[in-house]
């Protein structure tokens, strides 16, 4: 991640000011929290939509078992 960040510094323009580098840093770490955000939630309901799934079968199972 450090990588890459540093060749993205790289290729910016060297008259570039501090301040500017920083309001970069800032715009490339936050577009890269959102993606990172997006994909935990979308990960999350995949496995609560998993687990439930689940859950369902072991109450069928049981309900089987319970009546055999």
């Amino acid at each position: 991640m450090k990588d890459t960040i540093e060749k993205i510094a790289q290729l910016l323009p060297d008259g570039l000011s501090e301040t500017g580098l920083e309001e970069v840093r800032s715009i490339v770490e936050g577009a890269i929290q959102e993606g990172v955000a997006k994909e935990v939630k979308l990960l999350e309901t995949k496995v609560s939509g998993f687990l439930r799934s689940k859950i369902n079968e072991l109450k069928n199972v049981a309900r089987q078992e319970l009546e055999a």
